[in-house]
């Protein structure tokens, strides 16, 4: 089987409208969210007619997104040349939101609102699944494990820290429209073990449908009264009340695969590769917190995987059920830019991490196409 990708060239937008965010004693104050969406200034992508062909392994089933990018040295997002396939089609992020977290309390760091240095603790309110980190651990250290080891208590540590509304204008401001950044991990899996009055079970597949179709404002406090209820679970209650879920014991695959789309963090393949790039631009931070951000992001997955000459590598997996999500940047010697988002949801296999070889044979493959062009 083969799948066709067309070459793409794209500009940037920004919205306008923001307003104080104060979502939850422990955030930082003074955050700013977006209430109202500007449609009309959000990104539109455009393609030509070039057409590249690459085999997709037997692996990757259900539905898959690419978009891979050649971009000239600098910081704008110019593609020099760029593939896509379902590139404008909203897909679960899994893990691969976290580089967003990082850039976010990064920005607060700048504002001189909380510190690297800063330590925290983890609480039965926190502990979201999976390992997690030793109490007292620093900002810089839940970084380190949120993008080294996906670790979902130090992202929602940071999250919170900064607020439930403080990434989605990272996104509004770049027009990125189809972009929905608001659920710390433990949010969506407390919904969907259906043990929270927010999300009732019983009124789980409708109530995913209209947290995504919500406007921001609405959509916020939904977030917010979720967060409250997630915090107030065990995270091994929790855990065991996801078993008949992730099973299959109450959702066919196809309503499975609408929750996830519906209450995980979400974007395009084309949107988050144009959120990579800003975020390891020079005017998306201050040096020294550049420095950081590269710093970290140099320790998140793929760099044994990419078939490419680099001096710089950046990257970020993301798997749960049935959903494989991967993505990357990298700086070459003559200063141009690749980065690349691998979007992959209602796979048949439950375990999507073994497929990450397949993904890249995917990434592999576009990365040659574009990287030929001068």
């Amino acid at each position: 089987m083969a799948i066709i990708i067309l070459c793409a060239s794209v500009t940037l937008a920004w919205r306008t409208f923001f307003e104080h965010d104060t979502a939850g004693a422990q955030a930082i104050p003074g955050t700013v969210i977006t209430l109202a969406p500007a449609l009309h200034n959000c990104v539109q992508p455009t393609r030509v007619a070039m057409d590249f062909r690459v085999p997709t392994p037997a692996s990757i089933t259900g539905r898959v997104g690419l978009f891979v990018a050649k971009l000239a040295p600098g910081n704008d997002f110019k593609p020099v040349a760029s593939v896509a396939l379902n590139a404008d089609q909203v897909f679960p992020l899994a893990s691969a939101f976290k580089p967003s977290v990082l850039l976010a309390y990064l920005k607060q760091v700048d504002a001189r609102k909380s510190s690297l240095e800063e330590t925290f603790d983890v609480t039965a309110a926190n502990q979201s699944l999976g390992d997690y980190p030793f109490d007292n651990s620093s900002a810089r250290q839940l970084a380190a494990r949120m993008i080294q080891y996906s670790d979902n208590t130090a992202t929602d540590i940071l999250f919170r820290r900064v607020g439930l509304g403080s990434l989605q204008p990272i996104a509004d401001k770049l027009g990125l429209c189809r972009t929905r950044l608001m659920l710390p991990t433990k949010d969506w899996w407390a919904a969907e073990s259906g043990l929270t009055k927010t999300f009732p079970k019983a009124t789980l597949v409708a109530k995913a449908r209209a947290f995504a179709k919500a406007s921001p404002l609405e959509r916020l406090q939904t977030a917010r009264r979720l967060d409250r209820d997630a915090q107030s679970l065990n995270s091994e209650t929790m855990r065991k009340a996801l078993d008949t879920y992730f099973d299959g014991t109450r959702f066919d695959a196809g309503t499975m695969a609408s929750i996830d789309l519906n209450l995980q963090n979400a974007s395009t393949p084309e949107e988050w590769a144009r959120l990579l790039v800003f975020a390891f631009s020079e005017g998306a931070l201050s040096k020294a917190s550049r420095a950081a951000y590269r710093e970290v992001m140099a320790l998140g997955y793929g760099r044994g995987r990419v078939h490419h000459q680099f001096v710089y590598f950046g990257g970020k997996e993301g798997n749960t059920s049935h959903i494989l999500t991967l993505s990357g940047y990298m700086e070459q010697a003559d200063g141009s830019r690749l980065v690349y988002t691998f979007f992959n949801d209602r796979n048949v296999e439950i375990d999507t991490f073994a497929l990450a070889p397949s993904g890249f044979q995917i990434i592999n493959a576009a990365l040659d196409a574009v990287d030929r062009h001068p």
